[in-house]
């Protein structure tokens, strides 16, 4: 044979090649039958079946095609294991493989891929996985998996973390109820009523001791970076990194650490610093008293009713970070103590516990501790009022009300509308009713008047000077689209479910992933409101401690609770303010006003020990705990799936456990018992939320981006900052600019920039685009000419400007530095920008105009 192949003309060699072809063509045709058009019918089959851990989520990718009557599955019916869902919306695409056996199928979306969430209460390991198509005209077709491992699905087992949870609230339980458990809580209360003043400055150097190290909860990382991490910013010194301890940092609290935190950096880096208007944020800058919370400092006589930035005036940058974060968690601690020891005297003990408890709620620790810095100043105020009305003339009527126009100051200052409405009305019904309940206890003496008089003057005038300085901003905030213009609300947009969403809160506050809520949003309480009503009524009908006020509180939480699920009428919310109130965020004040009843529980005077009070009927007692269990347990399992995936059996039996023993032991008397067992629930929920780190001393650039940015020095030999603008979707590379000194043209805004739009020609149509407190950023993206950039809204507190970057000329943002991803070559071909140099994956360029300039 190797002969012959050998002895083969050029001509054989052709023929040969001839006979090869005419081969591989008589082949073609097999070929071709091989992908011949299927007889019409339902066909499909399931390719993938994967579970998404990090989601709680099940992926399920095929494809299914009804050729007969030409028609797509309208929806799927999904069954795992023996729970069955329906997907009624599934995302399709095509499937160039099997289009070729359906006529015109490279223009049908064949393949499906479904998303569902794993049943819950499903054990984990193996589960048979079946999926049925339906059809417009009703019919059924089983989706057969391609493979085996396309019909199964591997579940999760319960999350390690639900077993320490019950481990955890099980010991609790066996601790609380052993013999010595009561004596033991006795004994404490009694100490520590003894002993108030220690107890008290033992707090308080403890805060010291926090701010001395320079420890901070705060996210700011994620602004500064990480000392553990290399490089603590692309665009920072590494000194300037958050030392990190423990803990993961939160993105979702951006409006703490990218928003408040970011700009008091700014105003401390600020030449010169801690000014009124912020030159660095934005072409007009920014009035900076017109944040709230904790405010930001600012060099200005309000700032004396703002103490969290105090520590800015006096102490290094670190210290002064540890100070910020950690004094409303330790102000309000106090301050709720002495206030319920005015409210319910004698109960040391147990009104210490219970501040303990309300500053450690998840609802504080998911908020970045602003709700008890909001109820910090009404409770001062109000414990300031209650001793002035009963206290003699003198020295300390004064000193009283000198606090108190401060704490009111201050609770104005704060705001936040929502939190400032409720928890007034709630201070204001209980400084009616105990003026009711106490009439005859009210000193009136002739300094009463003046020392309230003083106290008013006190507030006038922090607010008179506040207002003269703030008031252009305020106007401009008032006229914004959001949040000036929202709608006026009254209530009535949540369930129960969602109102008592804290029965979950010890597994959903630092795991809550993929669900409709955010970790802050879903934050709440461990709200026992039958119970609550139940004691409100039968200390009434007993004539104990201030039947008034507890039946202040008792009007408040039910009107709470109507409010946020049926609501109420519009010209009674806009009467009583609260159509600036949004229904999810009433949670402090029904808190607040439980905590006021369980410190009324007992006697008129505390005579018997505070964690033993006179029980209730056992019949009572029992039907209260039972029910509480059981309604913990049905709000766990009504809540959707969607707003608290991962939800497990286990857990919720050890969260109906903790509401129906709580409940059983408030209304058996116990009330130690039941504020410990909270606060060990509370201590699960909130113990790994917030990281723990160490603040920098200081905030300043990187060498190299100083150079980038530094402009000609002037007379004094200095090199002023030029004004960047970032080129990215988030603010956040914006705001650490600002937070090290550098004027910026975007950030977050709380009213409009009105000269950089002016500059940009934006048309009058689009005004309302831009009119609202905002997250303003630019964003690259190739446009057709003339158009060179459009402003969208992505969510209505954002403003984003989509820019041409070959085209887009910078000069009109008013930036003199433009700063964007190395790896977007496009701005080099833009003719009013040049390459100044790149850094750690970021280019830097001078605007041409600016250059002239």
């Amino acid at each position: 044979m190797s002969k012959a192949l050998r002895g083969l003309s050029r001509a054989g060699w052709a023929a040969l090649a001839w006979v090869w072809l005419c081969a591989l063509l008589l082949c073609l045709p097999a070929s071709a039958r091989a992908q011949q058009l299927l007889a019409p019918g339902v066909y499909g089959f399931v390719d993938t079946v994967e579970y998404d851990s990090t989601r709680s989520m099940v992926r399920i990718t095929g494809w299914c095609y009804d050729s007969q009557n030409q028609q797509l599955p309208k929806d799927f019916l999904v069954r795992i294991g023996d729970s069955e869902k329906r997907v009624a919306v599934p995302t399709r695409s095509k499937r160039d493989t099997v289009a070729v056996h359906f006529k015109e199928g490279h223009t049908i979306p064949l393949g499906f891929a479904l998303e569902l969430r794993y049943p819950r209460y499903l054990e984990g390991g193996p589960q048979p996985v079946t999926v049925i198509a339906r059809f417009d005209d009703g019919a059924r077709f089983n989706v057969n998996p391609s493979s085996p491992a396309a019909g199964q699905l591997t579940g999760p087992e319960t999350p390690g973390r639900h077993w320490l949870i019950a481990a955890v609230v099980a010991v609790a339980i066996v601790v609380l109820l052993l013999p010595g458990a009561t004596r033991l809580q006795r004994r404490m209360g009694a100490w520590i009523g003894s002993h108030r003043p220690a107890v008290a400055g033992s707090i308080g150097v403890l805060f010291l001791v926090l701010v001395g190290a320079g420890a901070t909860g705060s996210s700011l990382e994620l602004l500064l970076g990480r000392s553990d991490q290399g490089a603590p910013h692309t665009f920072l010194s590494a000194d300037s990194a958050v030392t990190h301890l423990a803990g993961q940092p939160r993105g979702v609290r951006s409006d703490e650490w990218m928003v408040v935190a970011a700009s008091a950096l700014a105003q401390a880096n600020h030449q010169p610093p801690f000014p009124v208007v912020n030159r660095n944020l934005g072409l007009d800058g920014e009035n900076m008293m017109v944040i709230g919370m904790t405010g930001v400092p600012v060099l200005h006589i309000s700032a004396l009713a703002r103490p969290a930035t105090w520590g800015f005036f006096a102490l290094p940058l670190d210290k002064a970070l540890a100070w910020y974060w950690f004094f409303p968690l330790f102000a309000c601690l106090l301050a709720l103590w002495w206030f319920l020891e005015v409210l319910a005297p004698g109960r040391s003990g147990r009104n210490l516990a219970l501040s303990l408890l309300f500053c450690l709620a998840p609802y504080a620790a998911s908020w970045s501790h602003w709700p008890l810095y909001a109820v910090f100043f009404p409770s001062g105020a109000m414990a300031a009022t209650l001793l002035m009305l009963q206290q003699r003339p003198g020295i300390r009527m004064g000193w009283l009300a000198l606090a108190l126009g401060w704490f009111l100051a201050g609770f104005a200052l704060v705001l936040y509308p929502p939190w400032q409405i409720t928890v007034a009305t709630l201070y204001a019904m209980v400084l009616v009713a105990w003026l009711i309940g106490n009439r005859r206890q009210v000193r009136w003496s002739w300094q009463t008047p003046l020392a309230f008089a003083l106290a008013t003057a006190l507030l006038a005038a922090l607010l008179y000077f506040w207002w003269h300085d703030a008031r252009d901003a305020i106007a401009a905030m008032r006229g914004t689209v959001y949040p000036g213009q929202r709608a006026a609300l009254q209530g009535g947009d949540l369930s129960i479910l969602v109102l008592l969403r804290g029965f979950g809160n010890a597994d959903t506050l630092s795991n809550l992933q993929g669900g409709v809520f955010n970790e802050s949003e879903f934050g709440s309480y461990f709200l026992l409101l039958l119970p609550i009503w139940f004691l409100c009524l039968r200390q009434i009908r007993a004539q104990g401690a201030q039947p008034w006020v507890l039946a202040a509180c008792a009007a408040f939480s039910v009107f709470g609770v109507v409010f946020v699920v049926w609501g109420v009428p519009l010209v009674l919310s806009k009467a009583m303010f609260w159509h600036y109130v949004s229904s999810s965020r009433i949670d402090l004040s029904l808190a607040l006003a439980s905590l006021l009843v369980v410190a009324l529980l007992g006697p008129a005077r505390a005579a018997a020990p505070a964690a033993v009070l006179p029980a209730a009927p056992r019949t009572a007692t029992v039907v209260l705990g039972l029910f509480s269990a059981a309604l913990a347990a049905l709000v766990l399992a009504g809540i959707p799936e969607d707003f608290h995936p991962g939800m497990t059996a286990l857990f919720l039996w050890s969260m109906a456990a903790v509401a129906g023993l709580s409940a059983y032991w408030l209304v058996h008397g116990q009330v130690g018992h039941s504020i410990a067992l909270t606060i060990v629930v509370y201590a699960l929920a909130v113990f790994d939320f917030n990281p723990m780190g160490l603040a920098p001393a200081r905030v300043a650039l990187a060498e190299p981006v100083r150079g980038f940015v530094a402009g000609p020095a002037g007379a004094d030999g200095i090199a002023k900052m030029r004004r960047v603008l970032v080129v990215l979707p988030s603010t956040s590379h914006a705001m650490t600019l600002a937070a090290a000194g550098v004027p910026v043209v975007d950030g977050v805004f709380y009213y409009p920039q009105p000269s950089v739009w002016r500059s940009m020609q934006l048309p009058a149509s689009e005004q309302d685009t831009v009119n609202r407190y905002q997250h303003l950023t630019f964003v690259q993206e190739i446009m057709a000419a003339p158009a060179t950039y459009r402003v969208v809204n992505p969510t209505p507190d954002s403003v984003r400007v989509l820019l041409d970057p070959r085209r887009f000329d910078f000069a009109t943002t008013g930036a003199q530095v433009v700063t964007a991803n190395a790896g977007v070559f496009e701005f080099r071909e833009n003719p009013h920008l040049r390459l100044l140099g790149e850094h750690e994956g970021w280019a830097w360029y001078e605007v041409a105009a600016a250059a002239a300039r």
